[in-house]
C-alpha cells in the first residue's frame, strides 16, 4: 500500500467514520503480512510503497476500528494487532479460507453489545452446501489434493477457526452501537448450530 493511498484516503476515512462515531471494520484482499513492497514480482521497491507493519501501527491508532477481514493467503487465521494503550487497543485481523483450496470455508461474521463496555465478534466457519453430484465431486478433488500434499498445511490452529473475538467498545462509537437494532440471540449459537 502506498503512503499516498494511507495518507489520502485510508486515514481520512477513518477519520471521518471516527467523526460520525461509528465503528470501523476495513476489509482488504491482502492481509499487511502478504503486503509486498515490489512491482510485480521481481520488481524493484515501489518508492512510495509503506512497510506493513507501520501500516498496521497506523491502523491501531484509532480504537473505531475493530477488525480488519483479509484473504489472499487461502488459510483460516486470526490475529491481534496491538495498539499502544488501553485507549488504543489495536484491532483483530480475521483471515478466512478460500472456497477454491481446501477447507473450502466461508465465515459468518457477528457483532454483538455485551453490555459490559465490550463488543464481541463472533466467527463462524461453515462449508458450502453440497448439493448436487458436481459440488460433491469439487470437495473431493479439493481434498484430495490437501491429503496428497500439493497443497500446504492451512488452518488448522484451533484459535483460527471458531471464535469469539472480544474488543473495547470506543467511547465515540457507544450512542451508534446502543442506538443499533438487531437480533435478540446469536445467530451462530442458534441457527447455524443446526446446519450439516
Amino acid at each position: 500500500m502506498t503512503r499516498a493511498t494511507v495518507n489520502g484516503w485510508l486515514l481520512p476515512e477513518i477519520a471521518r467514520a471516527e467523526a460520525d462515531g461509528v465503528l470501523v471494520i476495513l476489509a482488504s484482499h491482502h492481509s499487511t503480512t502478504a503486503m509486498d513492497r515490489r512491482a510485480a514480482e521481481f520488481g524493484d521497491v515501489v518508492p512510495d510503497a509503506m512497510d506493513p507493519r507501520e501500516i498496521e501501527v497506523l491502523v491501531a491508532r484509532h480504537p473505531q476500528v475493530i477488525a480488519w477481514i483479509v484473504g489472499h493467503n487461502h488459510d483460516n487465521r486470526v490475529r491481534m494487532i496491538a495498539g499502544a494503550d488501553a485507549a488504543h487497543p489495536g484491532y483483530w485481523e480475521i483471515m478466512t479460507s478460500a472456497i477454491a483450496d481446501w477447507p473450502e470455508q466461508a465465515r459468518f461474521l457477528e457483532l454483538v453489545d455485551n453490555g459490559n463496555g465490550t463488543l464481541s465478534i463472533f466467527g463462524t466457519l461453515v462449508d458450502y452446501a453440497t448439493e448436487t453430484c458436481m459440488e460433491r465431486r469439487y470437495r473431493r478433488l479439493s481434498l484430495l489434493d490437501y491429503l496428497s500434499g500439493w497443497v500446504p498445511e492451512y488452518s488448522k490452529a484451533p484459535q483460527d477457526s471458531n471464535v469469539e473475538l472480544v474488543v473495547a467498545l470506543p467511547a465515540g462509537a457507544a450512542d451508534a452501537v446502543s442506538a443499533a437494532t438487531g437480533y435478540d440471540r446469536i445467530e451462530s449459537e442458534t441457527t447455524l448450530r443446526g446446519m450439516p
